[in-house]
């Protein structure tokens, strides 16, 4: 069984960049787990989560936007990406003043 490479790439998104509808936070930062080559940027139809209100996102257009996913699609996300949000969740509710960057105010 050939198993399939993954590459994880992070980087800033150039202006103007999104912002999260539900927590308004600016969205200027990206983490990426993806199998294209390192260095890959967010493209149209890719998945994100917002960091501070752990929403999943699908990003479209140009500039970059996000949309709130449907149930649908939501339903059809692979179960890596959905236990990987059960565990941002509950990480969140048992240390909910953690002291990583993108949580602190303004």
């Amino acid at each position: 069984m050939k198993t399939k490479e993954i590459y994880l790439s992070s980087g800033q998104l150039p202006a103007p960049a999104p912002v999260c509808p539900a927590c308004r936070r600016l969205l200027d930062g990206f983490t990426g787990i993806s199998d294209r080559r390192p260095g890959a940027r967010p493209k149209p139809g890719d998945v994100t989560i917002c960091d501070c209100c752990l929403v999943f996102y699908k990003f479209h257009g140009a500039p970059l936007q996000v949309r709130a996913m449907s149930q649908d699609e939501l339903a059809k996300l692979h179960e890596d990406i959905r236990a990987l949000h059960r565990v941002m969740v509950i990480n969140r509710a048992l240390h909910p003043q953690g002291n990583d960057w993108p949580r602190r105010s303004n």
